[in-house]
Parts: C-alpha cells; structure tokens; sequence
C-alpha cells in the first residue's frame, strides 16, 4: 500500500463517513459524536436548541458562523447559508455540519424554501504531514478507484457513484461526482454534486453543495456555490 494510500486514504473515507447514516434524522449510536458547543462569540441570541423547531423558536436567528474542534476553524457557509443545528456533530479531533438557507431554517414563510444542502466535514489527520495539496494528483487518482468511490459513497458502496471530473486549483481540490443515494438527512436530493477538498489551519476541510430534487440545480449553479463557500471558510480563518 503506498504512502499516501495509508495515510490520506483513510482522510477521504472519514471525511464521507457520515453519509451512510445521512439519511436518518437520528445517526445510529455507533456513528453519532457529541454536539459541538457554540462559542459565546458566535452564537446568536435565542439559539435554539438542537431538535426544536416551529412556533417561535424556529424563527430566530440560526447561526452563520461556527468554531469547531475546540476553536482551531471557524466554517463560515456563503451568503443565505446558516448551520442546522440539530444535525451537527463535533469531537475534539472531527466534525460534521450541514447548512441549508437561512431563512428556511428561520422559519421565514414564502422566503424560507431550502434551494441546496451544504455540508462541512473537518478531519485532523494523525502525524503532521507535507501540504495536502502536494497529494492532490493521488487523491485524483484514489477518487477515481473502487476503493476510492466507496469512500465518497453515501451507501458506501462504490457501484453507487460515479466520478464526472475531478480538478485542482488554487490548493483545492474538486470533484464532480454522482451518487444513486435518495436523500441526505432526509432531504431528498439530486445525484449530481459537487465536493472541495482542501487544507485550513492544518485541518483538513471538505465542502459539499447538493441540489435538492424539487429545485434542481445546473453543475455550474452549484459549482459556483461550492466556489463561494470555500472563500467563505478561508476568508473566516484567516489570521
């Protein structure tokens, strides 16, 4: 097994883990990870609590901003987007948060219909290593495996993706890619997406934009949102 496959591989299939249980509103025991704590800083007056919706407490302000993995990131979705907090999870060393419009997580009537579902997923890798960005031709090259789409999958079954493309620049990494699953935090969602994958703060971030079923999207639509999200992130990290 080569260098990067033994150490960058198991990155990528951590960085998907939660997919397979993304289609339950409750993740199994086995694959759920404590809430993250919002930081006083960033947490909006009347937060809601993860789980409550409706009513009142539906229509307050859901967070834009989140510091994770005991304040070593920040994720910052772009413009319209704000955190789901009932589905986010943290632990010290990863994370996972889904993001959907603001005012649909608001509770906003008319203006709150959801348009895409945004995902965050943040691994601290094991051993300091050389610039993730250096691997990037053998990340190409993994995604593109059996082994690869298994790990991408959100049935972790590589039969279910299929890669369109998978490009680099400006040290991110993105891939177009498609997968058979019916939905995502039971959302139902288009097979069509594109992921980020990338370097912050020694943290290694990977970004998703799915387009919903009912409001399907064009590649370039959501390519562009990916594109907004990643500067979104970098531009909340930055010294």
């Amino acid at each position: 097994m080569s260098t990067w496959t033994s150490r960058l591989g198991p990155i990528l299939i951590a960085a998907a883990a939660a997919w397979p249980a993304a289609a339950d509103v409750d993740p199994p025991a086995e694959t759920s990870l404590p809430p993250a704590r919002q930081p006083a800083s960033l947490a909006p007056q009347g937060q809601p609590a993860p789980g409550q919706r409706g009513g009142a407490i539906a229509a307050r302000p859901a967070p834009r901003a989140l510091q994770l993995l005991n304040g070593g990131i920040v994720i910052q979705g772009p413009t319209g987007y704000c955190f789901d907090m009932t589905v986010l999870r943290s632990e010290v060393t990863n994370a996972f948060v889904v993001l959907g419009s603001c005012a649909a997580l608001e509770g906003k009537g008319q203006q709150g219909r959801q348009s895409a579902l945004l995902t965050a997923t943040v691994t601290t890798p094991a051993e300091q290593a050389a610039p993730l960005a250096q691997n990037f031709p053998a990340m190409a090259a993994f995604l593109q495996s059996e082994p690869g789409r298994a790990s991408i999958s959100r049935a972790g079954d590589a039969r279910s993706v299929r890669v369109v493309s998978v490009s680099a620049s400006d040290e991110v990494l993105f891939v177009r890619a498609a997968d058979a699953a019916a939905a995502v935090w039971g959302q139902p969602v288009e097979q069509d997406y594109w992921r980020a994958i990338f370097e912050v703060n020694g943290r290694y971030v990977t970004l998703t934009v799915l387009g919903l079923k009912d409001q399907p999207q064009g590649a370039a639509e959501k390519r562009r949102l990916l594109e907004a999200f990643v500067r979104s992130v970098r531009k909340a990290n930055l010294p």
